[in-house]
């Protein structure tokens, strides 16, 4: 009998490990409720009664979903994952809530099972938080928003409710469509990422291509100004030398327009064909020093202009010039039909013989001395 009566004494006697508080019951009515961790002194069995409880530990808790099924590969039982949503389309929600106990003595005697308390509160929270968004937002985007308002609105429940637990973390595990609609959700899914993705490129190519589009129109901008800077100096340049002719003109009208006819000419020269005909068999010479003349003067002096009438003897001016030769008692003619300003015709191959040449040229015409040469005045 002693014996019993030590060892009911000593259950007085227990023990707190490190990660747990202890609440302690005598006859039922709690006497302490924050027992540190340690080796403490009571009253025996039957009197106190120490309920130890691990405030450190993270405890899980899953809504619409089991852990043993997960495990096992087997369908959970979906009827209480099943929500609405805000475009009243249905959608199966997986979480998984941790916890940690903040006060014992509330955790103990709040609730019966404050398990069931929490996964009822956090299925009304999701419920809550799920119908004023539709699925689209809840598939993509909307997740983290969510779970930060189920841990708000979980924890909100278990103060009301004085559960004395903090909710330390809300993941949501899946969101899925039912199963009947899950390959429509999947299409509809693929194709929203169809069209971000041609948005993209969209976006890609207006990027690349404004600027480029934007530096082709600068550069033809700067092109067409340089062009009509360049033809506006040209037209003036123009202008002011025309202004200078005419100028030029009104003070020496004759040598202006020989200069003119000159300036001319010497264009024109390197493109003319001179055709020769000899009417008298070859035997009256053709007096062609006219032709090389101007490229004479052109080489001899480079950038000299030849002046009409060079070479020819004083008195002579520019005109129609013939050429005569009656050596023989048989008088022959040569002739150049040539175009001067303010000049006409005169004379015409073989007035004065029976044959001559004809050469024509739109050249200076100087004169020629002969027989027949008639000084124009």
């Amino acid at each position: 009998m002693g014996l019993a009566c030590g060892l009911w004494l000593l259950t007085g006697i227990y023990m707190v490990r490190v990660d747990e508080q202890a609440v302690v019951r005598r006859f039922g009515g709690v006497i302490a409720d924050h027992v540190p961790p340690g080796l403490h002194l009571g009253l025996p069995w039957g009197i106190d009664r120490v309920d130890r409880l691990k405030v450190r530990e993270q405890k899980r808790l899953n809504v619409g979903f089991e852990f043993t099924d997960a495990t096992l590969g087997r369908p959970g039982n979906t009827a209480y994952s099943e929500f609405f949503t805000g475009d009243q389309n249905l959608i199966n929600i997986e979480l998984l809530v941790q916890y940690t106990i903040r006060d014992p003595r509330s955790y103990l005697f709040a609730a019966a099972n404050v398990e069931d308390v929490l996964r009822q509160a956090a299925e009304a929270a999701v419920t809550n938080s799920v119908a004023p968004r539709p699925v689209d937002t809840l598939l993509t985007t909307g997740k983290l928003a969510v779970q930060g308002e189920l841990r708000r609105r979980l924890q909100q429940s278990s103060d009301d409710y004085g559960l004395g637990v903090i909710i330390t973390s809300v993941n949501i595990q899946a969101v899925t469509p039912p199963l009947k609609v899950a390959d429509a959700f999947r299409e509809v899914a693929s194709a929203r990422e169809d069209r971000d993705r041609i948005i993209q490129e969209a976006h890609s190519y207006a990027n690349a291509t404004i600027p480029a589009a934007q530096g082709e129109g600068a550069k033809l901008h700067e092109e067409a100004i340089a062009y009509h800077d360049q033809k506006l100096l040209q037209a003036r340049g123009d202008a002011e030398r025309f202004v200078q002719a005419y100028d030029a003109y009104r003070r020496s009208p004759d040598v202006s327009s020989t200069r003119l006819y000159l300036e001319t000419v010497e264009q024109i020269m390197p493109r003319l064909k001179i055709i020769s005909l000899d009417r008298n068999g070859g035997h009256t010479p053709i007096d062609l020093n006219l032709l090389p003349r101007v490229n004479q003067a052109k080489t001899d002096n480079p950038g000299s202009t030849a002046l009409p009438g060079a070479g020819a003897p004083p008195g002579a001016l520019p005109g129609n010039v013939g050429s005569s030769s009656n050596s023989t008692g048989t008088a022959s003619s040569s002739s150049m039909n040539m175009y001067s300003p303010g000049a006409g015709t005169n004379d015409s191959p073989g007035t004065n013989g029976s044959g001559g040449t004809g050469v024509n040229a739109l050249i200076p015409p100087p004169a020629v001395a002969g027989a027949n040469a008639t000084p124009q005045p």
